[in-house]
């Protein structure tokens, strides 16, 4: 078992507000920009887009640490049924999470498509994502076309 924490989309976005809030030179302001960041329908869905994303996570890692073979005794073994169950919901996750990925850009930017039509290709396309951080995010994490690669 590893000591280090578990990794969490969550964490990391409340760890972004808590640096924005600390280089806040009003410090009488944090409070108000608090409630601003975290209050309201949007910030909401944010945070729920982010919990989904964060449980999918969890039954990846799982789903990965069910490919180590069993210990049976004296030697280890890993059926061909468990290993081609396992690399199904593999597959299937890693679709899911890109959807959700693509979902929660589609929020954060409020690009206005429906849960429905939100497709990665189209959000990435998209003018205002193309115009911000996320091109140079996905390409040094190695992303390509709608697949994002851990």
């Amino acid at each position: 078992m590893s000591n280090e924490l578990p990794y969490s989309i969550i964490g990391e976005y409340f760890d972004a507000i808590t640096k924005t809030l600390d280089a806040e030179p009003n410090r009488k302001e944090v409070p108000l920009l608090v409630k601003q960041v975290l209050s309201g329908e949007y910030s909401r869905d944010i945070l729920m887009s982010l919990a989904q994303i964060d449980s999918l996570h969890k039954e990846v890692r799982i789903i990965l640490r069910d490919f180590e073979p069993r210990s049976l005794g004296f030697f280890k073994a890993l059926t061909v049924e468990h290993l081609i169950l396992s690399v199904k919901f593999y597959v299937i996750s890693w679709t899911t999470l890109a959807d959700m990925v693509a979902a929660l850009i589609n929020k954060v930017f409020d690009l206005g498509f429906t849960d429905a039509d939100v497709k990665f290709d189209p959000i990435l396309r998209n003018k205002h994502v193309l115009n911000s951080e996320l091109p140079g995010i996905f390409s040094r994490r190695g992303s390509r076309r709608g697949q994002v690669r851990s």
